[in-house]
């Protein structure tokens, strides 16, 4: 790879042009949170509660100050569940918008010099992640009660939270968050299968400058 492809790799990864300031770099923000969630697979499970001890989802967000909103990519899973280890899983877009202005942006002077600024910010969320959610139970007495299956699923999140600057380069969020999935016809070997829940999640934010 010549040094003009490089250059053009570098440029979209840290300078992306919709509405950026000069210095971008991206932000890395971890969400811990508890959801309760309840799934549906035909008439195999009815409307029964997953049980996850905890979901991670690590994102890497690029900002727009322009139009208030951050970008990115994030992974997510559901660990610890008595159906699975890690019964959903997958590799998504995240959207923040914050009605009242960004909550970190960088600003630079004529000097050069790069001025780092942090404001409490509250955001509206929304996540689209293609998943895979697995799910088996074995070694059950009663008959029909054993299976294991894994079916793609599209789920979709909506949230609200707020940023708080907590100090310099780091911010600490919370939110409350509604998700939603179901699996296209042709996963559907057990009925319908979809999952929904309600859960609230903490994160930790920070850049590299």
């Amino acid at each position: 790879m010549n040094s003009f492809f490089k250059k053009i790799i570098a440029f979209v990864l840290l300078y992306p042009s919709f509405g950026l300031a000069k210095y971008q770099v991206p932000a890395i923000r971890l969400k811990v949170g508890k959801y309760v969630t309840t799934v549906q697979a035909g008439n195999v499970l009815t409307n029964e509660e997953l049980g996850s001890l905890i979901t991670l989802q690590p994102t890497v967000l690029w900002a727009l100050p322009t139009f208030r909103s951050r970008i990115g990519l994030h992974f997510t899973t559901d660990m610890g569940s008595s159906f699975a280890f890690m019964p959903i899983a997958g590799l998504g877009f995240s959207g923040y918008f914050y009605p009242f202005g960004i909550s970190s942006s960088y600003e630079v002077e004529l000097n050069e010099v790069v001025h780092q600024k942090y404001k409490f910010s509250p955001y509206f969320y929304g996540g689209l992640t293609p998943v895979n959610l697995n799910l088996n139970r074995t070694g059950s007495s009663i008959p029909g009660n054993n299976f294991a299956f894994s079916a793609l699923l599209v789920q979709t999140t909506f949230g609200l939270g707020f940023d708080y600057p907590f100090r310099s380069n780091i911010l600490l969020s919370v939110d409350i968050n509604y998700r939603f999935a179901s699996a296209p016809k042709e996963e559907k070997d057990f009925g319908n299968i979809e999952y929904q829940s309600f859960g609230i999640s903490f994160s930790y934010m920070t850049t590299y400058f």
